[in-house]
């Protein structure tokens, strides 16, 4: 199982990986100090868990990886002082919980098998007529994505976000982006059920 790790302190990253690679039997594709620079950094080998020391991680670097984890496939386990609950993760895990607990939060969050390096361009999964990095796009601005959250999520650049938008709401022939939003729901609705 693929896992990225991100804290900002050096001695935690190397004793979660040497923790999760040594008695988890994980491979640590990626650990640094930010989540997004942890993500940037395993694009050919993506991750299937994400492990997040909450301290001192910005509110904007946890939104990345939230957005990230729209885009891609895998779980995300947030280490805190608390095991407070925050909207979003799919476990919270106290740094205090024993080391085998925090092995069997990766477990039950990581996605079963590591996502593809490369989206499939089959026409049936894109019920759209739009290219598959626009119906990608489409898709996150039906689920309410703004083109900052779009922009980091995809790693494409802000102004590439806003000329796609703008083609889609264009091809599409829809006003705004509520329009495009309605129509990605019904679309995405009539294909589920043929």
């Amino acid at each position: 199982m693929n896992v990225a790790i991100s804290s900002r302190y050096r001695l935690i990253r190397e004793s979660l990986a040497c923790l999760l690679t040594n008695r988890g039997g994980m491979v640590v594709v990626s650990a640094e100090a930010s989540p997004r620079e942890c993500l940037l950094r395993s694009p050919l080998n993506p991750p299937q868990a994400v492990v997040v020391h909450r301290e001192g991680v910005g509110e904007r670097d946890l939104e990345y990886v939230l957005g990230a984890q729209f885009y891609g496939r895998f779980g995300i386990v947030l280490l805190s002082e608390t095991a407070d609950e925050e909207p979003g993760f799919d476990k919270m895990i106290s740094l205090d919980a024993p080391p085998l607990e925090l092995i069997e939060a990766i477990k039950e969050v990581a996605s079963p098998e590591p996502p593809p390096r490369r989206r499939s361009r089959a026409k049936e999964s894109n019920p759209l007529e739009v290219g598959t990095r626009e119906y990608e796009v489409a898709v996150m601005v039906a689920r309410g994505l703004n083109n900052v959250q779009i922009a980091e999520a995809s790693g494409m650049k802000m102004q590439t976000v806003k000329n796609m938008v703008h083609e889609i709401l264009r091809k599409l022939h829809c006003k705004n982006r509520i329009e495009l939003a309605l129509l990605v729901i019904e679309k995405l609705k009539e294909s589920s059920v043929h």
